[in-house]
């Protein structure tokens, strides 16, 4: 059965996508753990580069990716500029402070206690709880999450969105508060121009 993609404004449907079988999802997982092993050894500098340049690629596609977040999500233009500029900067500012930059994970993950994920630290989940150890000390993602508690409203306003993507960095036993802190003021009042 295919996925259909509709713009919840006007209900117009703007995409199909045909379910995939056990051995197309099997070839995307190998590829997926081939690409992240090959990551994992990346030197940082390496690494920062290239989310510097991911960044930059985001900010030269504002247009497109904003027309996109607004027929899939039914968010103004302006808001959704807004957004992809925000996620672009914020994996920049991250990257340049030592944060592992983490893809978004699958909105469907194995953990019984929830339907999707419904916040960004969710895939960080067996880090914190301390059923696995955290293969960085710091990270940063831009996760897709899915949102039901105020479902009613998607559609009515501008803030009420089911899906969406949460920007957040993460420290696993690097820094607490007194690191968090610093970290988030910094970038709140630095001037854009300057990096913030």
């Amino acid at each position: 059965m295919p996925f259909v993609a509709t713009n919840p404004a006007t209900g117009e449907v703007i995409a199909r996508f045909d379910a995939l079988d056990a051995s197309e999802i099997d070839a995307l997982l190998t590829q997926a753990h081939r690409a992240f092993t090959e990551w994992r050894t990346t030197p940082f500098a390496h690494r920062s580069l290239l989310m510097h340049r991911a960044a930059e690629l985001l900010e030269g596609e504002v247009p497109v990716v904003a027309e996109m977040m607004t027929r899939e999500m039914g968010k103004t233009f302006a808001a959704a500029k807004g957004e992809v500029s925000k996620c672009a900067m914020t994996m920049r500012y991250f990257a340049d402070r030592g944060h592992q930059v983490v893809p978004s994970a699958s909105l469907l993950l194995d953990d019984p206690t929830l339907l999707f994920v419904n916040a960004g630290m969710v895939p960080f989940k067996p880090y914190f709880l301390g059923e696995a150890p955290a293969p960085y000390p710091r990270a940063t993602s831009v996760q897709k999450v899915v949102r039901t508690l105020d479902i009613e409203e998607v559609g009515k306003t501008t803030r009420h969105a089911s899906f969406f993507q949460m920007a957040g960095n993460f420290s696993f036993g690097d820094y607490f508060k007194e690191g968090a802190i610093p970290l988030a003021w910094e970038l709140l009042t630095t001037p854009v121009a300057d990096g913030g």
